[in-house]
């Protein structure tokens, strides 16, 4: 599922504008939070959920921080464009990281401090969690001006993502009442995407603290999110994810089969590599607009390249500060 979100989010920065947008900016990025909600586990303690979040997330967000701010910075300054105003705010984050090949690092941060704030409210009623992440999401979303966005490294960017972790871990605590996962799944995407012909769901833009129209484009997210979650079980089999998942939140082997075995081999090194990914696909986004491709010459290229990457990086052993992964052995 991951795989098939990052792909969406490289289809989102290629085809920015356009009659797809609706139909992908409309979960493509809530689907991380919900994936990480569902995928949740109880018994971490604080301390170990920021351990581990730092260095699954933080220590890549550093690396690849140096690597494509040294490289924009050099381009910038030999074109004379460079200015001391943009390494602030490349270094500040957030919606002020802008411009090539920033575009996507917001997320990374954004996804660690609403992790660590629903580590802290987990404890808490179910009830009690979704009152404290709807203030939140209102006091990010709703309070004129925006302010939480000058918060640094995506702090405020973060708010809107807590409601749907809470939403993922939701369906985790109830996802066993849901006996038909493809009919059910089926159902919420056929109708979220009948709303967003009808245009009664407008697209999210969570890093501009876009949440469309209100109430419905939550929903509609909330809805695509958890239709693909049960579609894919359904098609796949088993249980919920939460069930036959790596420990690092990636599929992992079933049980159901050799079938199933060889599919986790090859899904769960792409979602391994997904991060990278994150990282990468600007930058080559933004190299081969500059060669006048047309734009699903640019899709499928991106996704190769940033793909084989994010791949051959998993084969070094060292390679977890820009992997995010754990070392192997």
């Amino acid at each position: 599922m991951r795989v098939l979100a990052m792909v969406a989010i490289v289809a989102g920065h290629v085809w920015v504008a356009g009659a797809g947008r609706p139909f992908l900016y409309s979960w493509h990025v809530p689907i991380f939070f919900v994936l990480s909600g569902y995928l949740w586990k109880q018994n971490r303690s604080l301390g170990r959920e920021v351990k581990n979040r730092f260095r699954s997330l933080l220590v890549p967000y550093g690396v690849w921080l140096l690597v494509l701010g040294t490289v924009a910075v050099s381009i910038e300054s030999s074109g004379g464009h460079f200015s001391p105003e943009r390494l602030l705010h490349i270094l500040w984050g957030g919606q002020f990281a802008t411009g090539r090949p920033f575009w996507a690092i917001w997320f990374v941060t954004a996804l660690f401090f609403a992790a660590v704030v629903f580590r802290l409210i987990s404890p808490l009623p179910l009830l009690a969690q979704w009152a404290v992440a709807v203030a939140l999401f209102v006091a990010g979303v709703y309070i004129p001006g925006h302010p939480v966005r000058f918060l640094p490294l995506s702090l405020g960017l973060s708010l809107p993502g807590i409601v749907f972790i809470v939403a993922g871990f939701t369906l985790q605590r109830f996802r066993s009442a849901i006996p038909r996962p493809t009919v059910t799944g089926s159902a919420l995407l056929l109708a979220s995407f009948a709303v967003i012909s009808l245009r009664w769901s407008q697209p999210l833009d969570l890093k501009q603290l876009d949440v469309g129209t209100p109430v419905v484009s939550a929903l509609t997210a909330l809805a695509i999110s958890v239709g693909l979650i049960l579609l894919a079980e359904g098609v796949l089999g088993g249980g919920p994810f939460g069930r036959s998942a790596r420990s690092d939140g990636t599929l992992g082997q079933r049980e159901s089969g050799a079938g199933m075995e060889r599919m986790a081999r090859v899904v769960t090194p792409l979602a391994q590599a997904s991060l990278t990914v994150l990282f990468v696909h600007p930058a080559v986004i933004t190299v081969f607009y500059t060669l006048g491709l047309s734009k699903a010459a640019v899709f499928f290229l991106t996704i190769g390249i940033a793909w084989s990457v994010g791949l051959l990086l998993l084969r070094f052993p060292h390679s977890g500060p820009l992997t995010g992964m754990k070392p192997s052995g």
